[in-house]
């Protein structure tokens, strides 16, 4: 029982920082496989300082990102991130990804295929990210890929 008064107690904490969060809007722009070239447009939600200059801590992260090979959402956490008004340009997240294949995806993938797994994304302007996604739907021979990718932005 202690456990699940625990476990109450932390989310009612969660979601109480989170009703007194900012959202801040950014933005992103990669190439990788197997989206090939992808923009990203997202919201960091919880704590941000600063005006011109932004540092955010313990923040939740929502982003879009269509691209060439597919589109993808993520959810995620940012444990930091500097950011300006709309670019974020350092700092770690780890982000859930759903990833939908359209056209012609990189990496061997099939058009109209679904996968879900998790990505690693490290900025200090220039971004790199590597993950392991797994097909959840669709018709294809792979059953899991790496993603990695390199760009701009968090």
């Amino acid at each position: 029982m202690r456990r699940h008064e625990a476990a109450l107690a932390f989310w009612l904490s969660c979601a109480t920082e989170a009703a007194a969060a900012e959202a801040r809007p950014y933005w992103n722009a990669q190439w990788g496989q197997p989206q090939k070239a992808s923009a990203g447009f997202g919201l960091l939600l919880g704590r941000v300082s600063g005006e011109g200059l932004q540092f955010a801590t313990r923040t939740a992260l929502v982003e879009l990102r269509p691209g060439l090979g597919g589109g993808a959402l993520h959810a995620g956490f940012a444990p930091a991130a500097l950011k300006t008004r709309a670019f974020a340009f350092g700092g770690v997240a780890v982000k859930g990804t759903l990833l939908r294949t359209w056209g012609t995806p990189g990496a061997s993938l099939p058009a109209r295929a679904t996968y879900a797994g998790a990505e690693l994304h490290v900025a200090w302007i220039v971004k790199g990210s590597i993950g392991m996604l797994w097909r959840v739907a669709g018709r294809g021979d792979k059953t899991r890929v790496l993603t990695w990718g390199v760009g701009l932005g968090l």
